[in-house]
């Protein structure tokens, strides 16, 4: 009695096969993919009897009314099925999704302690109860590092890997504060007090005082200089000391 052998081969195998079995082979059509197809077809034309059975289409029958002049009815009926067909695939594609937010985690351990990247994103979806995916990116200092992950569960994942040991050191993790731009030395030169001259009018000027304020001293003979500054006059003799 003949007996139905089944082969899996590849291409190039199959005129070894045919040799080895003296020319009969023939291709195995599998009846299960056959019938999972006949079987989406029925329930097909199904769905679309139960539809023109109720007779709620008027308005898509208005709408496809004018491309009879164009068109066979079998013909529309196939591309409107197949523009829903395309519509269930797209909606059954697997969307994509915005990045979440992430925020930066700060770790008392760094390259000085021996710590690895991996260490880190280890702990952060090990202990952390993250993925690796979830992950963002890993800065290594030398005596911290920081560690990006999803806004939304960085309290949480802080608080999971606090305390637990890498490396042989113990670490603390903290939400990493943002810290402000440095704009160069001190404020911009507007604000800053400026350290050029002052004005004139400001300072306390030390002019000369007036003449008629400073003291005079005195001549030889203790008397004072005359208003024109001059030497101090002698006193005149009088005639009549001398009579």
């Amino acid at each position: 009695t003949p007996r139905q052998v089944i082969a899996l081969i590849q291409p190039r195998q199959l005129a070894a096969l045919r040799e080895l079995a003296g020319g009969a082979a023939s291709p195995l059509t599998l009846p299960e993919a056959i019938a999972r197809a006949r079987t989406k077809e029925e329930q097909l034309r199904e769905s679309l009897r139960h539809v023109l059975v109720s007779g709620a289409f008027t308005r898509e029958l208005l709408a496809l009314e004018p491309l009879l002049t164009d068109f066979d009815g079998i013909e529309i009926a196939a591309a409107a099925l197949r523009m829903l067909e395309v519509e269930r695939m797209r909606a059954a594609a697997p969307k994509t999704f915005a990045a979440p937010k992430m925020r930066r985690l700060f770790i008392t351990a760094g390259e000085t302690d021996g710590i690895r990247a991996g260490d880190l994103v280890g702990a952060v979806t090990n202990i952390g109860g993250l993925s690796g995916g979830d992950v963002g990116r890993v800065e290594l200092r030398d005596r911290h590092s920081l560690v990006e992950v999803p806004e939304a569960v960085a309290e949480a994942v802080a608080a999971k890997i606090t305390g637990i040991t890498i490396k042989g050191r113990q670490i603390v993790a903290r939400l990493d504060e943002e810290r402000p731009e440095r704009s160069g030395r001190g404020g911009p030169r507007e604000d800053r007090p400026r350290g050029g001259p002052r004005d004139r009018d400001d300072r306390p000027r030390g002019g000369p005082r007036d003449r008629d304020d400073r003291p005079r001293p005195a001549g030889r003979f203790g008397a004072s200089k005359d208003d024109r500054g001059g030497p101090p006059r002698k006193p005149r003799r009088r005639e009549d000391d001398h009579q």
